[in-house]
């Protein structure tokens, strides 16, 4: 019974959380100092131009009928065109999640094969050296900034030693697309070699993850 009341709980705050953070993503993209119907049109474009996009986007509508559309759109899972790509942003991240999701895969089991050995090294080991060696280690690397942490890698195993490229995700061709997964399309290929490379290709990035 108590396992269901938190689920219900969870629940019942899920939808305001979700409301409340609709309302700061729509305040933080308001309140920046440019015309968003502007920057959307580009800076070549005429006043009149300008008018057609904001029109378009409902940007010369009041903020509270504006942020009622927001939340409409994103429930009808309408986000709206990029202004980079051009293309709807529901195809831009369902082209990209599969890189996403093999990532967080692929960071996650070296977490798993690292920190659960360390985990039960240190539980065995209470309050000893080693223990004491794994804790400053765990906590200098929570503390250090993931970007910091990234650029030092890029130099050393990238940029200094050559190991590891610094971008993309496979090199040449890559194999049939069946699931999105690189990796695991390259083994149901039996591409040992697009294996190989997507792994290089990949390990910078999850190794960034792992503080």
């Amino acid at each position: 019974m108590n396992w269901l009341s938190m689920v219900a709980n969870r629940l019942i705050w899920f939808f305001p959380t979700l409301l409340g953070l609709l309302a700061i993503v729509f305040t933080l993209s308001r309140v920046v100092p440019i015309d968003p119907a502007l920057l959307a049109a580009g800076e070549n474009a005429s006043a009149a131009q300008v008018q057609q996009v904001r029109e378009r986007f409902g940007f010369d509508k009041p903020l509270p009928v504006q942020f009622l559309n927001y939340v409409r759109d994103v429930a009808v899972g309408n986000f709206g065109v990029s202004l980079f790509t051009q293309q709807p942003i529901v195809d831009d991240l369902a082209t990209r999640l599969p890189a996403t999701l093999e990532l967080t895969i692929v960071a996650v089991l070296i977490a798993a094969i690292i920190g659960i050995p360390l985990g039960v090294l240190c539980g065995l080991h209470r309050n000893s050296w080693t223990d004491h060696i794994l804790r400053v280690v765990t906590v200098s690397g929570l503390a250090v900034a993931s970007f910091w942490f990234a650029m030092q890698l890029q130099f050393l195993f990238s940029m200094k030693l050559g190991w590891l490229p610094l971008s993309g995700r496979i090199d040449g061709f890559a194999p049939e697309p069946v699931t999105g997964l690189l990796i695991l399309d390259a083994i149901m290929a039996r591409d040992g070699e697009a294996v190989v490379s997507a792994l290089r290709h990949i390990a910078l990035p999850a190794l960034t993850f792992q503080p």
